[in-house]
């Protein structure tokens, strides 16, 4: 129904019950009050020649797994447009959401959980522009570690953020002597964040100049700090050169610092995957003993 007369919703007055689009009041000519709708919005009317395209080739991918797929459907329920609505042979529903545009990682958790709460099953398939960046929002978390799904030369394809994505390796500095320049030189010329952690060892007796070898990392770990992971070594080891420290004291360390956020992550197990990837590292490179349920220190990784 392109062209219609306009009936107003009774549970919505300010919608039309046959398109969802807000509807107005104006006085007319004979000074009789009309309602029109609302004109469209940019967000809609430009919508990229790749979102469209996109979507098209994803709703034939899906038809060809033998899923009955809506495209742009209305939720009166939820107020709100699915990109794709995939209905399956058993009748359950999923909807998808297809991200080629930046997006905040608000705007995801409120969408997410909107689709939850209506127990409706969600994914969002990111377009080839996102490869060049770490989606963070849009990770989750498996067994072999995070991973999101990608919409890349007509297909889907899940892409999992470990040492050997090159993206992980582009964010991460492994080389020891590298990562030493670069804190001598920010010392050097007394760079804000260089000078506070200096003042932070050196009441605890130790020197940034002299960082001990196991802060230094020579192994790509899990994605998630928002800061240097040498940062994060460094506070771990001045945590544990105080005594053997349990795990929750560990975690409680790691929680104070700034993490990025996922919307299918909760922040507890993204900092605790994290923090056993480098506590394996340590008791591998044998920087750190576990006794029960303490961990504790090497005398070898102390400075003296």
């Amino acid at each position: 129904m392109r062209r219609h007369r306009i009936r107003i919703d009774a549970k919505q007055p300010d919608e039309c019950f046959w398109c969802h689009r807000v509807v107005l009041q104006r006085r007319g000519v004979n000074g009789k009050m009309v309602n029109y709708h609302k004109a469209q919005t940019n967000k809609h009317a430009t919508e990229s020649v790749e979102h469209q395209q996109g979507k098209q080739m994803l709703a034939n991918y899906f038809k060809q797994k033998h899923y009955h797929v809506e495209i742009e459907q209305y939720l009166p329920q939820l107020k709100q447009r699915a990109d794709m609505v995939l209905m399956s042979k058993q009748g359950q529903l999923t909807v998808i959401e297809y991200q080629c545009a930046r997006i905040s990682y608000a705007a995801v958790v409120r969408r997410t959980q909107c689709y939850q709460q209506a127990n409706l099953h969600v994914h969002w398939i990111l377009g080839g522009n996102y490869l060049r960046q770490l989606p963070y929002a849009f990770l989750k978390l498996s067994k072999n570690g995070l991973y999101a799904y990608f919409f890349h030369e007509e297909k889907v394809e899940k892409i999992t953020y470990d040492a050997e994505n090159k993206y992980v390796r582009r964010h991460q500095n492994i080389c020891p002597r590298h990562l030493r320049r670069q804190i001598i030189r920010g010392l050097k010329y007394g760079k804000t964040p260089y000078r506070q952690i200096q003042s932070d060892l050196y009441q605890a007796g130790f020197n940034l100049n002299a960082i001990s070898d196991c802060c230094l990392p020579t192994v790509y770990l899990t994605p998630g700090p928002k800061i240097p992971y040498w940062y994060v070594l460094l506070q771990l080891w001045l945590t544990l050169s105080r005594g053997p420290q349990s795990l929750v004291v560990l975690e409680h360390v790691v929680t104070q610092m700034p993490w990025h956020k996922s919307a299918f992550i909760t922040d507890t197990d993204w900092r605790r995957r994290c923090l056993m990837d480098v506590l394996q590292w340590w008791t591998a490179q044998q920087v750190i003993t576990w006794h029960k349920n303490l961990i504790c220190l090497n005398e070898k990784s102390i400075i003296k």
